[in-house]
C-alpha cells in the first residue's frame, strides 16, 4: 500500500499528457514503431469515425465540435498511463488509472471515462463502452491494430492468435451493434488501409480484401454463435461469395444484424 500510494503521488505530481514523450520510447510492434506513433493513427481513425457519424446525422452538427474535441483528446491521452510509475508496476491497472489522473488533471470527465472503457471489452464477460466517446476511441485503436498487424502478414491461423485480433474484430462488431453506430466499415477499411499502405509501402488492395474477408467471417461466426441464427439464414443474408451480398454487410453492420434477427 505503501508503495502504491507512492506511485500515485508521483505520477500525480505532472498532467497526464507529459507521459507522451515517454510513448516513443517503447514499442508497439517492431515494424511498426512507437505507442505514440500508434495514437497519432489513432486519432486520425477516431476523427474518421466522427465524420461519418455526423454525416449520418447520429452525432448533430450543433454537437460536432465538442464531440470531436473529446474524442481526439480521448484519443491523444489514451495510452499515456501506460508510462506511469503505477501502471509499470501493476499493468492490470491500464484505463483504470489513466481514468482517474485524468480527473484529478481536470480533464473533461467524458474524456477521463473513454481513456477507461477504450479497453472494454477486456475478455468475454466483460462490460462494453457506455459513452460515444469511449466507444469510437475503442473502435479506432483496434482498427489500427488489425490493420497495422495484418499488414506485416500476422493473420490469425487455426488456433493461433497471438495478438487477439479475431477477438479485437469482435469487440468493433459487437460494440457497433450494441450502441447502434451507423457505421460504414467498408468505407473505413479502405481510408485506413490506404493511408497504412502509403505509410508503410504496402499493398492495399492486398489487405484490404483480406481485411474484408476476415471481417466477414467474424459477422459470420458471431450471427451463428452468439446471435443463435441459424446456418442457412446467415448464408442468405451474407451470401456465399457474392461481392454485392459483401458490400452490403461490410457497408452496413446494423442493417446485416436487422436482417439476421427479424428475417
Amino acid at each position: 500500500l505503501a508503495d502504491g500510494r507512492f506511485f500515485y503521488e508521483a505520477d500525480l505530481s505532472k498532467p497526464l499528457e507529459s507521459f507522451l514523450p515517454q510513448l516513443e520510447k517503447v514499442t508497439f510492434q517492431e515494424d511498426l514503431g512507437s505507442v505514440r506513433a500508434k495514437v497519432n493513427r489513432v486519432m486520425d481513425i477516431a476523427g474518421m469515425i466522427v465524420n461519418q457519424l455526423t454525416k449520418a446525422n447520429f452525432i448533430e452538427i450543433t454537437d460536432f465540435p465538442d464531440t470531436i474535441n473529446n474524442v481526439l483528446r480521448a484519443a491523444l491521452l489514451c495510452k499515456a498511463d501506460l508510462v506511469t510509475q503505477m501502471v509499470y508496476e501493476f499493468p492490470e491497472l491500464q484505463g483504470i488509472m489513466g481514468e482517474k489522473y485524468a480527473l484529478a488533471n481536470g480533464e473533461n470527465p467524458e474524456v477521463a471515462k473513454a481513456i477507461f472503457e477504450h479497453y472494454l471489452p477486456r475478455n468475454a464477460d466483460d462490460i462494453f463502452p457506455q459513452t460515444l466517446t469511449g466507444q469510437i476511441v475503442g473502435l479506432a485503436d483496434r482498427l489500427d491494430t488489425l490493420t497495422s498487424i495484418f499488414g506485416l502478414g500476422l493473420i490469425p491461423s487455426g488456433s493461433s492468435d497471438p495478438f487477439a485480433l479475431r477477438r479485437a474484430a469482435n469487440a468493433i462488431i459487437n460494440i457497433t451493434w450494441l450502441a447502434n453506430l451507423p457505421i460504414n466499415l467498408s468505407a473505413l477499411l479502405a481510408e485506413i488501409t490506404a493511408d497504412f499502405a502509403a505509410a508503410f509501402n504496402k499493398d492495399a488492395k492486398s489487405l484490404i480484401n483480406t481485411l474484408r474477408e476476415f471481417f466477414l467471417q467474424r459477422i459470420r461466426t458471431l450471427l451463428q454463435d452468439e446471435k443463435q441464427i441459424d446456418y442457412d439464414l446467415v448464408n442468405a443474408v451474407l451470401g456465399e461469395n457474392d461481392p454485392e451480398y459483401t458490400e452490403r454487410a461490410l457497408t452496413d453492420l446494423l442493417d446485416v444484424r436487422d436482417r439476421s434477427l427479424y428475417l
